[in-house]
């Protein structure tokens, strides 16, 4: 791949035009195909920005559940698909110069949110080294531990306001705005916690998506040309523990394995990509409350 080179993550639950999980964002809902629509519209807006703005590749990463919410024939005809991934959170210095958002949602437990989760509705609060994160500060994170600064995010406004708190140089767009606060009830049935907060404004679609565009490509600009700066900086120090409150739900992993409402932690580990990835790889689903280690 040629440099400079961005990476584009995208979600769908933050994508403009969303309204609820089911009938959007599954591939069984009856308005999935204009949630990915109006996705591939933001990316495209995004990726104009990037190539306009002096990118030379753009790669996307259709990063919803386990891909297929970008719709290929309507993407870019410059920009690379990149559907699943070998590297879990770990980055490689060099392989991306920089990091952008798309259709990403907050944090459970976030105010004024619609559809806020971290990975999935059964998470009441996601912590690294003691930090309330969500999946942007996951990720943001984990790239910023090989350099390189995540530098444009766009989804719903509640993102917006906790990707301008963890990353305060980060270029923000948001595409809608939730009514109601996330909730942070763990004995809260899982069915609730999306259909409590559905409520939404959405912004006009045309002024966003020229919005989009033209953040992009001025952050872009200002980015390769050392106008601004964006920071790999965060207060956290090695060792990292992830842990995390869980309601009750079944296992992923097993199936008929009803877990109940516990807390995890993981033992220390030397970097942040190392700690989530042991956290997701098993023990989210499969142990009860305590400190878990596992081979990775």
């Amino acid at each position: 791949m040629k440099h400079p080179c961005i990476l584009i993550i995208t979600d769908l639950e933050g994508v403009g035009g969303v309204n609820n999980f089911n009938d959007y964002c599954v591939p069984s809902g009856y308005r999935n195909k204009d949630a990915c629509r109006n996705l591939t519209e933001e990316v495209n807006a995004v990726c104009r920005g990037c190539f306009d703005g002096g990118f030379s590749t753009v790669i996307v990463r259709d990063g919803h559940g386990s891909g297929g919410s970008i719709l290929w024939d309507c993407l870019d005809r410059r920009a690379y698909l990149q559907r699943g991934t070998a590297s879990g959170f770990h980055y490689t210095k060099g392989e991306y110069d920089a990091i952008a958002f798309v259709g990403q949602h907050s944090k459970a437990g976030s105010k004024h949110a619609q559809l806020a989760h971290t990975q999935t509705q059964e998470c009441v609060d996601f912590r690294l080294n003691g930090l309330s994160i969500g999946e942007y500060g996951q990720h943001a994170i984990c790239a910023a531990e090989a350099g390189i600064p995540t530098i444009f995010a766009s989804g719903d406004l509640a993102l917006t306001l906790e990707a301008n708190a963890l990353t305060p140089n980060v270029v923000v767009v948001p595409v809608k705005e939730g009514l109601h606060d996330a909730p942070m009830e763990i004995d809260l049935p899982v069915s609730q916690v999306f259909a409590v907060q559905t409520a939404v404004i959405h912004y006009p679609p045309k002024l966003t998506l020229e919005k989009i565009y033209d953040s992009m490509k001025e952050t872009a600009v200002a980015f390769l040309h050392k106008h601004q700066s964006f920071s790999t900086d965060f207060d956290l120090k090695a060792p990292y523990v992830a842990q995390a409150e869980y309601r009750a739900g079944f296992s992923r992993l097993q199936d008929g394995l009803w877990l109940p409402k516990r807390q995890i932690t993981t033992e220390p580990y030397p970097n942040a990509a190392d700690a989530l990835g042991a956290f997701y790889a098993r023990l989210e689903w499969m142990f009860p409350d305590g400190v878990h280690s596992i081979e990775l």
